[in-house]
């Protein structure tokens, strides 16, 4: 559990900087990006989560901290090349191109493999007490970050502020991929693909067929981040 929650720190806050707030902060005083070209690619983000579905089977064959440190490799790599390269040089399609990878790969690891991870490194007694110290753990990290651009950012973001916190980046991602490899290589079984797991698209029907309480909670995740969407792109 320590590792998993060490492997963990820097999550929420990465995300922001390559995906979130920061990253369109970057496109708008940076590279001078419009409305419509930023609103694209944050339109764009939540259709790679489909990819999801495809990957489960080779989640399944690698085993889930294999896939987990396999995807954070890439990702540092699509991190250090948006630090490399000069903004003259991100035209829109390149920029999205890079984000868009970056959260694909994203759906290879954690967001695929986190959860079931999280079940088997825990029991019924101490879920809880681990699920308050890994959010805790993140939150201060976060806010961390948060307070150090509150004093490195003025009234507008600059290429070399921007850089900065992807150097921030890829610390956190490759901090990630050391402590992920630290947990017991008995989670790290691969699945033989057998069975219905070996269909998770069926599967996935299924369970939205047959599962009501799972349903309610679907629902109102498309009903928020459907209404979100535009009041983002204005904010």
């Amino acid at each position: 559990q320590h590792y998993a929650l060490l492997n963990n720190l820097g999550g929420p806050a990465t995300q922001n900087i390559i995906a979130g707030q920061f990253m369109m902060l970057f496109a708008a005083d940076v590279l001078a990006f419009d409305a419509k070209h930023i609103g694209a690619i944050i339109a764009l983000a939540p259709v790679v989560t489909f990819l999801r579905i495809p990957l489960l089977r080779v989640i399944q064959r690698l085993g889930r901290i294999r896939s987990f440190f396999i995807a954070r490799l890439p990702q540092t790599g699509v991190v250090l090349c948006l630090f490399l390269l000069p903004a003259e040089s991100l035209t829109f399609v390149v920029f999205t191109g890079l984000i868009l990878s970056y959260l694909a790969l994203r759906e290879l690891g954690p967001a695929s493999v986190w959860s079931s991870l999280t079940r088997e490194l825990t029991t019924d007694k101490d879920l809880g007490r681990f699920l308050a110290n890994t959010r805790f753990s993140f939150t201060v990290v976060s806010l961390g970050v948060n307070v150090l651009v509150m004093f490195l950012i003025g009234n507008a973001i600059t290429e070399g502020q921007y850089k900065f916190l992807l150097g921030l980046c890829v610390l956190g991602l490759l901090n990630s991929a050391y402590w992920i490899r630290r947990l017991p290589a008995a989670l790290d079984r691969p699945e033989d693909g057998s069975g219905v797991e070996s269909r998770p698209r069926k599967s996935l029907l299924k369970v939205a067929r047959t599962t009501p309480v799972l349903r309610l909670p679907l629902l109102i995740t498309i009903l928020i981040s459907a209404t979100a969407l535009p009041l983002s792109i204005v904010y």
